[in-house]
């Protein structure tokens, strides 16, 4: 039987749809527990809980990359 490959996950922003997020270690709970509870987007500087970055399939991000291209160029 083939193995299946394992789909890559990556963060999003919420607020600017950029793959640019990273966990934010200044908050004092993150350094404290020694987890990544908090992100932040590297992009518009957007930061909150780690539930409002969703993590999607890096091929949907793909695939609608040009289409997102599109409607920027657009002014849409």
């Amino acid at each position: 039987m083939p193995k299946q490959k394992k789909e890559k996950y990556v963060r999003i922003c919420p607020k600017c749809n950029s793959t640019n997020v990273a966990p934010d270690s200044g908050y004092i709970w993150t350094i404290a527990e020694g987890t990544f509870s908090m992100y932040r987007c590297n992009d518009c500087g957007f930061s909150a809980n780690s539930t409002l970055f969703p993590e999607v399939p890096l091929s949907k991000i793909q695939r609608n990359a040009s289409k997102v291209k599109k409607e920027n160029l657009n002014g849409a």
